[in-house]
């Protein structure tokens, strides 16, 4: 005998379905939750498609702003970002009212890069001095390459030597390595990231002996204000992770996350 279901059941069967199915709905068709990420130049061929796979994965919108470090922490006092990756720890540490604890999460060599041979012979910082050279720096007060420069050329006393070959102030290695392949400079000083790319036209010159300065660190840290606080430290994760360190050292830096 078939049993027959009364209207109020069938009813009520219809509407859990009907929940069922604008919830669905609505989970496929929801806003993407949206975080920003600022991030320093070098970082960039690091993260970038690290962030586009956590985009996919996590259903949320990274709006992401790379620029020079001085630059990125100037833009901090109209607006805070939901997470700071900076090209090295001074910088951090202006800004460390604003973020949770920071964790470094990967280094990267400084370098003074040439032109594949080494047509000037430069061998070390000294040999930036030499007559007639065009030198390329990051600009002291727009990122941390140019502040960790300056910091290395008044360390080791050169300074005032090398002052006269400079001609170019840049707020990231990656413009200078550019200058470098069009030929308009001689030599620049950026990190092994900035110049993997290029085994065939540039060569870099490990600096080394001078402290931090050479192998400086890049902190991560999560806004303490941030509107979506799970998702921006998930991210942060993610940037900490096997998979994020791959990738890194794949495209020159150290590692430092644990």
């Amino acid at each position: 005998m078939r049993m027959r279901l009364s209207p109020l059941v069938l009813a009520g069967g219809s509407l859990v379905a009907l929940a069922a199915l604008a919830g669905a709905a609505y989970w496929i068709n929801r806003p993407e939750p949206e975080i920003v990420l600022y991030a320093g130049s070098m970082l960039r061929p690091a993260i970038e498609d690290l962030v586009k796979d956590f985009e996919k994965r996590e259903r949320v919108k990274v709006t992401r702003v790379y620029n020079g470090c001085g630059i990125l922490v100037g833009q901090m006092e109209a607006v805070t970002p939901d997470v700071f990756f900076a090209c090295d720890t001074s910088f951090m540490q202006k800004v460390e009212d604003k973020f949770q604890p920071s964790k470094n999460v990967s280094n990267n060599q400084l370098m003074i890069i040439v032109k594949k041979g080494n047509p000037h012979e430069i061998k070390k910082l000294t040999d930036l001095a030499k007559k007639g050279l065009k030198v390329g720096v990051g600009h002291e007060h727009q990122c941390a390459l140019g502040q960790l420069t300056q910091q290395t050329f008044t360390i080791t006393g050169i300074y005032n030597r090398i002052m006269k070959n400079i001609v170019v102030r840049a707020p990231s290695g990656d413009y200078l390595v550019t200058q470098m392949l069009t030929g308009s400079l001689d030599v620049v000083i950026a990190y092994k990231s900035n110049v993997l790319p290029y085994p065939n036209e540039l060569e870099g010159i490990p600096i080394t002996g001078i402290g931090p300065c050479e192998t400086p660190a890049q902190p991560i840290a999560v806004a303490k204000d941030s509107k979506h606080p799970e998702i921006a430290q998930r991210l942060a994760d993610f940037l900490q992770s096997d998979e994020a360190r791959q990738r890194f050292e794949k495209v020159g830096f150290g590692w430092e996350a644990k």
